[in-house]
């Protein structure tokens, strides 16, 4: 396996990580994931695996659980059509206290607001505040998993939170907002 991490909860305790096989000998090791799987061997043995085992290396379908967990969700949010509108709802006022407010964001065209911060050591402050201080978790997002310059907090709203909720994520971010990035807007 490229990413020993991957495997480990497969294998038993006694079984170390991945290591050079002892001379002579030939190892495959074999990992199955929740969503993927994958074989690091030697030639021959990947070969015999293309050979007779097509579906473990061309198989794209996802797991059963999976398939039948998002089908229960689906199933579940065609018949609750009113918590799309109630998540629609607290978007929408998150959006909208965010720009009466000034704080950036990297796009609105989702359920997901990015919030522009610009330097991954204020992005880190600003989570870390809005949990110490007010009990809000709101996940900064740093490089490399975006560009630098573009370090963000990552702010989800939900059909569960209310109205209460969004007033107090508002004026939290108003003060850590101005607290920690003053003058930038």
């Amino acid at each position: 396996m490229p990413e020993s991490a991957h495997d480990s909860p497969l294998r038993p305790p006694a079984v170390p990580p991945l290591r050079e096989p002892p001379s002579g000998q030939a190892v495959a090791v074999i990992g199955a994931g929740t969503m993927g799987r994958g074989i690091a061997a030697p030639q021959a043995i990947v070969d015999a695996v293309r050979s007779y085992a097509p579906a473990f290396v061309f198989s794209t379908s996802s797991p059963a659980p999976v398939v039948a967990a998002a089908l229960a969700a689906l199933t579940y949010n065609t018949r609750h059509p009113e918590l799309r509108r109630r998540l629609l709802d607290r978007v929408a006022e998150v959006k909208a206290g965010f720009k009466r407010l000034g704080i950036p964001l990297v796009s609105d065209d989702s359920h997901v607001l990015p919030v522009l911060v610009g330097d991954p050591h204020r992005c880190k402050e600003i989570s870390r505040r809005l949990l110490d201080d007010f009990g809000i978790y709101v996940q900064p997002v740093n490089a490399p998993t975006v560009p630098e310059g573009t370090e963000r907090l990552r702010v989800t709203p939900t059909a569960a939170h209310s109205g209460d909720d969004v007033k107090a994520l508002l004026s939290a971010f108003d003060k850590v907002w101005n607290t920690v990035t003053p003058g930038v807007a």
